[in-house]
This record gives C-alpha cells, sequence and structure tokens, in this order.
C-alpha cells in the first residue's frame, strides 16, 4: 500500500507476525502472489520479468538475512506494546524465517520454493473469496 506522500507502508502486522486477520488461519501461502500479479510479469513462472522478481526477492532475502539480529531487537522492543500481533513466541518465530541456519546457496533455494508456494496456493483464492463475502473486499 502506498500512502498520499508516495511512502509504502505495510497494513497488515499481525499477518506478517504471529497472527491471521480475524483470527481465521486458513491462508497457508507464504505471501500473496495471485495469477493477477504473475499476468503483470509475463503471464508465466518461465517470463523473463518473473525470472527477475524472482531474483530481485532471493538478493533482497539474502540481504535481509544480514540483519536480523538488529530487527530482532526492534521487535524485542515493540513486544510488549500491547499490539495482539506480538506474542511471546512473536521473536523466535520472526527469525526462524530467516532460516540463519542454511548457506546462501540454501537460503536461496528456499526463498525459491517460498515462491513456488505461494504462486500455486490455492488457499489464496479461498481466503480472496471469503474475504469478499464476509466483508466485501474485492481481491
Amino acid at each position: 500500500m502506498i500512502d498520499d506522500a508516495g511512502h509504502i507502508l505495510h497494513i497488515d502486522f499481525g499477518f506478517c507476525f504471529d497472527i491471521a486477520p480475524g483470527g481465521i488461519k486458513f491462508e497457508r501461502a507464504p505471501f500473496k502472489l495471485t495469477a493477477e500479479m504473475v499476468a503483470v510479469m509475463g503471464r508465466s513462472p518461465d517470463h523473463q520479468s518473473f525470472r527477475c522478481f524472482e531474483e530481485l526477492c532471493v538478493r533482497a532475502f539474502l540481504a535481509s538475512r544480514l540483519h536480523c539480529h538488529e530487527l530482532s531487537n526492534i521487535l524485542r522492543l515493540m513486544a510488549h506494546s500491547g499490539l495482539p500481533c506480538f506474542r511471546p513466541e512473536t521473536v523466535r518465530h520472526f527469525g526462524d524465517r530467516f532460516v540463519l541456519d542454511k548457506s546462501d546457496r540454501d537460503a536461496a533455494d528456499f526463498m525459491k520454493d517460498l515462491i513456488r508456494k505461494s504462486y500455486s496456493s490455492y488457499s489464496t483464492g479461498i481466503y480472496d473469496q471469503f474475504q469478499l463475502l464476509t466483508n466485501g473486499i474485492p481481491f
């Protein structure tokens, strides 16, 4: 989401951390990557634009792993904010997502697998339908 000043902001901290929107956890995709999003990138995971997207995701993931401890410390500072997305295990779960026990090559493969799982996720479509029916939010 982008605000009026052009700043990128995220509106779903709960989903980023340890709660699902509305408390319902049937969305199993690592992140949302719909057929419409892929269509903009050439309609196929084999298209050059999609491969560029995948490469940028991997590079961003590998770069962010270098800062896992600093990012985790920021979360620790926020842990007692009273926001419902912060639970006792939130910081550990956050750190686990960086797969620091893996080599860079294995972490890159891990990220590519997350992209594949996200694109082929059946639950994303189901969740979008749920949002439309319950909240009137079109997908």
